[in-house]
């Protein structure tokens, strides 16, 4: 296990928050300030869509400023809370009670009184114990502690969306949700900021937030955005978003890719063997089109399992981007019209020529002129000229929306159960550690 009991004496200068003076136990943890859920676009590179620039609204300033209002408001606070260990690192003291920590979070209680060596440390002796455990957000942990301690008053009701993120971190280890879920509740009430609508790091922390929170509408519209901007499976940023969730978007996203590829490539194949009844030409302009707009956008040869860098919403561009090859035809009524019509300029232009011919004057030579563009004009003219009604994306787009339709995102219920059939706690141990 990543935290560790042992018994040492601090003196009270050495303890930077002072949550219980009368607490039995110093809970220590280190790199308090390392950066948390961490972003990198060098190696998340398949998390963009073409064209997306991610806005990310976390503001870094606010949430120093945030964080700073819960130091305010906690008079124990010492004036310099970091310190260093003996191989340099930084480190936060905090004095706690175990008897608070053993009624809020099940897995402390665990700790205590279990069958762990943890529980066999803290009852050989009446010292005060040191629990050392993993990395957190040293203001996150000291509003759950502020929380599990009964000290609400100097606990805010609002908070930066990056504070509460890491407090949902600090909650799920320690699956104290009952303790905070008053505050949890107030602060997803009091969160404004509009939901991300691109795939990235804000994405990735609403879904946990949401997760960790029960916020069933987050859940389903951050779920509903994986689906169908993911290009891969989700990035979890080192969050302990528990696989079955990982597990299932990626699923729908690889169905949904799969089932509009099928299709795609049914048209293609419809296309070079002529199914239908329309013209040579007609099938060779689009096939061509279709094929050319294919390679462009790297679905040509088609892409293998399990569709890396390929998005339902890039499918979805896909279709939006083609350019419908653009020609014209002759309906038949127009062919009958223009026979007709053809037959009685051709026999008036005929005697014009030949008078004109014959007869070789300024005013025969234009009489020749005009009926030889009215004959043209009438004939060929643009007017008996229609659009060639085919489509290529109309054999698609039905598949696009029906495949949309089915991308609305989970329900947390969908994942509650399976969560514990599974044991979340193997998650919960590997973020601990």
């Amino acid at each position: 296990m990543s935290e560790e009991l042992h018994h040492f004496m601090f003196t009270m200068e050495h303890i930077a928050h002072i949550i219980d003076p009368d607490g039995d136990v110093v809970y220590v943890f280190q790199d308090p300030r390392a950066p948390f859920a961490v972003w990198d676009d060098d190696t998340i590179s398949d998390g963009r869509e073409p064209g997306d620039v991610q806005s990310e609204h976390t503001d870094a300033a606010d949430a120093q400023r945030g964080a700073g209002d819960v130091g305010a408001r906690n008079q124990s606070i010492v004036a310099h809370s970091g310190s260093q260990n003996e191989v340099g690192q930084s480190e936060v003291r905090m004095l706690v009670s175990s008897k608070h920590l053993i009624l809020a979070s099940p897995y402390l209680k665990d700790m205590f009184t279990g069958p762990w060596k943890e529980s066999a440390a803290a009852a050989s002796t009446d010292a005060p114990l040191v629990l050392k455990g993993p990395h957190c957000a040293e203001q996150a942990m000291l509003v759950v502690m502020s929380i599990i301690h009964g000290k609400t008053r100097q606990v805010p009701r609002k908070l930066p969306f990056e504070l509460l993120a890491e407090i949902a971190a600090v909650v799920h280890c320690y699956q104290c949700h009952q303790a905070v879920e008053v505050f949890s509740d107030l602060w997803l009430g009091a969160c404004n900021d509009e939901l991300p609508t691109g795939y990235g790091r804000e994405a990735v922390l609403r879904l946990f937030v949401s997760w960790v929170f029960s916020d069933q509408n987050d859940f389903r519209s951050m779920s509903r955005l994986f689906e169908r901007r993911s290009r891969g499976p989700l990035h979890t940023l080192n969050l302990p978003i528990p696989p079955v969730i990982v597990d299932r978007i990626e699923r729908k996203r690889q169905a949904s890719v799969s089932r509009i590829l099928d299709k795609i490539y049914e048209s293609l194949r419809d296309l070079s063997e002529g199914e239908g009844a329309c013209l040579d030409n007609c099938y060779a302009m689009r096939l061509g089109a279709l094929m050319r707009h294919m390679v462009e956008q790297g679905l040509y040869p088609r892409p293998e399992t399990p569709y890396l860098g390929i998005s339902f919403e890039h499918l979805g561009w896909f279709v939006e981007s083609f350019s419908e090859p653009l020609w014209h035809t002759y309906s038949a009524s127009g062919l009958r019209l223009m026979d007709a019509r053809g037959e009685g300029f051709e026999d008036g232009w005929k005697s014009c020529h030949y008078n004109a011919t014959r007869n070789p004057s300024a005013k025969g030579l234009e009489r020749l002129e005009r009926a030889s563009r009215a004959y043209q004009a009438e004939v060929w003219g643009d007017e008996k000229l229609e659009p060639h009604s085919c489509s290529v994306m109309d054999s698609i787009l039905p598949t696009i929306i029906e495949v949309e339709k089915s991308l609305e995102g989970f329900s947390l219920s969908e994942f509650h159960a399976e969560s514990d059939e599974e044991g979340d706690q193997s998650v919960l141990l590997s973020f601990l550690r």
